[in-house]
């Protein structure tokens, strides 16, 4: 396993929010095209700090295979047209609830390349990087906070039954998360939609991972976002993808970043799944059986 966190600074507080966008869109798309999934090979998290003038990227490699790509991902370049813009341009409209324009294609492109070309720093190898603070946006793209985007808001629920205490609920929660963060970053780069969170229920036996999307626009297309999660689950499968959680799961190490959160299954599932747990209920039949029994239900609203 390999953790890092990256860091450049950044001025115009819109622009850096679209190259932010841009940014984990190339990065996840790159290691999608790869064959490695978030939440099984790798997370990777991105953030403006608006106030201070500087961006982020904190990325966590969990696999071998996720490891091949850390060169690339300790200074990545975004990969941006017209049409990337544009969706994630109605990304950060969904987020925001407010609309953003630009009118200058040419001013906008020459923007994002001046950040693409400043370096990422590296938190293990700097002593301080000051961080010099937001410089005046410089118009280039426009926000018109007094309006109100059109949004439609999509509840993805994924259920199952299980006994009341049964410690495979634990590997339930670690399928789910696999599923929605990799759904959720393909709806993104290829539909605009935004990843608004994630939410839990655990009652009787009863067990939910709730996910929440935003996209601008009221047409209805819970069916399309079904057939895509229904599809996420066949694809990880195909690139090996549930093989290599069940091998991480099955090698669980407290003592390193990449183990399941305890705090979750305390406050979730009441009860705390030890390295010896997982080794005993991580199985091919374990992991094959949850995801023929799970169930997807898509709400929009």
């Amino acid at each position: 396993m390999e953790s890092f966190h990256i860091f450049k600074p950044c001025g115009d507080h819109l622009v850096a929010h679209l190259y932010e966008h841009l940014m984990m869109q190339t990065l996840h798309r790159q290691l999608f095209e790869a064959g490695l999934f978030q939440a099984i090979d790798y997370q990777a998290y991105g953030i403006v700090y608006s106030d201070a003038g500087v961006m982020g990227i904190d990325v966590t490699l969990y696999t071998m295979q996720a490891e091949r790509f850390v060169a690339q991902l300790r200074q990545p370049v975004a990969e941006y047209d017209d049409a990337m813009i544009d969706c994630a341009l109605r990304q950060i409209i969904a987020e925001k609830g407010y609309p953003l324009t630009y009118h200058d294609r040419l001013a906008l492109h020459e923007a994002l390349h001046q950040l693409d070309t400043e370096p990422w720093y590296d938190a293990q190898d700097i002593d301080v990087l000051q961080c010099l603070g937001e410089t005046a946006p410089r118009g280039i793209i426009a926000q018109r906070e007094e309006w109100e985007a059109d949004v439609m808001e999509y509840t993805i629920d994924i259920s199952i039954d299980l006994e009341p205490g049964d410690p495979r609920a634990a590997v339930f929660i670690e399928l789910t998360h696999a599923i929605q963060a990799n759904t959720a970053a393909l709806l993104q780069r290829t539909y605009g939609y935004y990843n608004h969170g994630y939410d839990r229920e655990c009652t009787a036996g009863h067990y939910t991972e709730r996910q929440y999307l935003l996209v601008t626009g009221r047409e209805d297309y819970s069916a399309q976002v079904y057939n895509l999660y229904e599809l996420m689950i066949r694809m990880i499968r195909a690139q090996g993808g549930w093989q290599r959680l069940l091998e991480r799961l099955q090698t669980v190490d407290y003592r390193e970043q990449s183990a399941p959160s305890i705090v979750s299954m305390i406050d979730d599932l009441r009860m705390v799944v030890g390295a010896r747990g997982w080794r005993r209920i991580v199985t091919a039949e374990t992991v094959d059986d949850l995801l023929d029994r799970l169930t997807i239900t898509v709400v929009a609203q």
